[in-house]
């Protein structure tokens, strides 16, 4: 899916209008850029989907998130699984 104005990506990241926020990533550093990855719920077809935001800048001074030109990111549908791990390890007898 693809995000078309500036007024559906606010939608997006507040979850606003038909949109919901399911997960909201922490922000991770690359070089002088920050990543986050986030998960919303398109609220009428009830399908997830995906979205990565690129700042940079400083908290001191302040951000210029990649989105803010009009580059908006891309919607990947998703849908959650479960998986377990299993892991081996010594123990004392």
């Amino acid at each position: 899916m693809i995000i078309e104005n500036e007024e559906m990506m606010e939608d997006i990241e507040c979850g606003g209008g038909d949109w919901e926020i399911e997960e909201e990533g922490d922000w991770t550093q690359d070089g002088k850029y920050q990543n986050q990855t986030n998960v919303v719920k398109h609220v009428p077809t009830g399908n997830f989907y995906t979205y990565d935001l690129s700042r940079s800048g400083s908290p001191f001074t302040d951000w210029y998130y990649s989105h803010e030109d009009g580059d908006y990111p891309e919607l990947t549908e998703v849908v959650k699984k479960q998986r377990t791990i299993v892991e081996e390890f010594w123990c004392a007898v």
